[in-house]
């Protein structure tokens, strides 16, 4: 039997509960389930350009790490970081990296490049053009950034990179993202550059974007490269921390640091890391980010070196996804999370990549312990789903 037609609402009424609580509707009936614990009156509105069939909502739960006290170039002082999780002992496991840090006296964080790159494909007549439309765009930037003025309050255009490749020309633009995440703005911005050059150019074709940018994708362009906030936070981890609080060594988290470093060449992975990703994800979904670039963010690089009977951690994240304008950043539960972590304003994105980093430094640090002193299954088994009852509160 055919399903009905999904209910047709007019352009001006499809963000309002009116048009949410039709489709609500529409999809009980046909999937023939309760999905009363979807509806949410009251805030439609709010998710204009942010949805699509808007049919009602998913509660997950939040939890609180904290506080943490950072060192940043942004950051300054001590946080309280909400997470965004379904996965038991994840949220404690981070407070006490949290803690671990703020007693060892503080991370130190620095966004070390802030730039985010689209790239466009022009396929010429034949390989001699492309030398000439080479010249031409280097020739004609001003024009260029006009474009970009024109487009966009978000963000400049730093500079253009060029590939020759046969008939082809590939054109990297690189653009300072201000405080927006950058991708809905780079994309819309250089589809414009695109279309003026090419009206400028009789047979010329072109493509955008073009694959090379890797896009939600792990690569090893944007790995050596960086795209977005490239972030790099440290700490000295003090012995006595080490010992009273993760209740581990130096020694048993150095040598299974070092074991697991060895073996993980084997899996051909892009960068080296315990679970950055967790930390990404919980924070994101916090405060609105699009939590589909954890593909590229999860990418980073955690180091341990010995000082003394200390442990010198560093975490680098080359291509950090952040924004505080723009996209979920505005909406009414993450927008009171991001003012939680003081990150709205101008300059407040760099701020907020420093507190993502840190976080995941948070959560390297415990998880390492955790395992190096075999404490990782016991305290799933202790708080997480396979002891629903218990309370993470005892951690």
């Amino acid at each position: 039997m055919t399903k009905s037609s999904m209910p047709r609402i007019t352009p001006k009424d499809e963000h309002t509960d009116s048009a949410i609580e039709q489709r609500h509707a529409w999809v009980s009936e046909e999937s023939h389930c309760d999905l009363s614990a979807l509806r949410h009156p009251g805030e439609a509105d709010a998710y204009s350009g942010n949805i699509e069939n808007h049919f009602g909502y998913v509660r997950l739960p939040m939890g609180i790490a904290g506080p943490m006290l950072l060192r940043g170039q942004h950051a300054k002082g001590e946080f309280l970081v909400p997470m965004v999780t379904t996965e038991g002992t994840l949220v404690a496991s981070y407070n006490r990296g949290m803690k671990a840090i703020t007693l060892s006296g503080g991370a130190e964080a620095e966004v070390y490049q802030n730039e985010i790159h689209s790239n466009a494909t022009f396929e010429t007549a034949d390989p001699g053009a492309v030398q000439a439309l080479h010249s031409w765009m280097e020739s004609n930037q001003p024009a260029i950034a006009g474009i970009v003025a024109d487009n966009t309050q978000h963000g400049r255009l730093l500079r253009c990179e060029y590939t020759h490749l046969g008939s082809r020309l590939i054109v990297n633009f690189v653009y300072d993202p201000a405080d927006a995440m950058g991708i809905n703005m780079i994309t819309h911005v250089s589809h414009a550059i695109c279309t003026m050059i090419s009206d400028h150019h009789d047979g010329l074709v072109f493509h955008f974007p073009s694959s090379i940018q890797g896009d939600k994708k792990a690569t090893y362009y944007n790995f050596n490269k960086g795209r977005g906030r490239s972030v790099r936070t440290r700490l000295l981890l003090r012995a006595d921390v080490i010992k009273d609080l993760l209740h581990s060594s130096s020694q048993m988290m150095l040598r299974y640091y070092r074991n697991n470093l060895e073996i993980g060449h084997l899996t051909g992975g892009i960068g080296f890391n315990m679970h950055i990703a967790n930390g990404i994800t919980a924070l994101g979904l916090a405060t609105g980010q699009d939590v589909a670039y954890v593909g590229e963010s999860a990418n980073g690089l955690t180091s341990i070196e010995e000082h003394g009977d200390d442990l010198l951690f560093e975490v680098t994240i080359p291509s950090l996804y952040v924004g505080t304008v723009g996209g979920g950043a505005r909406l009414p539960t993450h927008l009171p999370c991001l003012e939680m972590l003081g990150c709205t304003g101008p300059g407040s994105a760099l701020k907020l990549a420093e507190i993502f980093a840190a976080t995941c430094l948070a959560g390297e640090i415990s998880v390492l312990a955790a395992i190096a002193s075999d404490q990782f299954v016991r305290a799933h088994n202790r708080l997480g789903r396979n002891r629903p009852d218990q309370s993470a509160s005892e951690a």
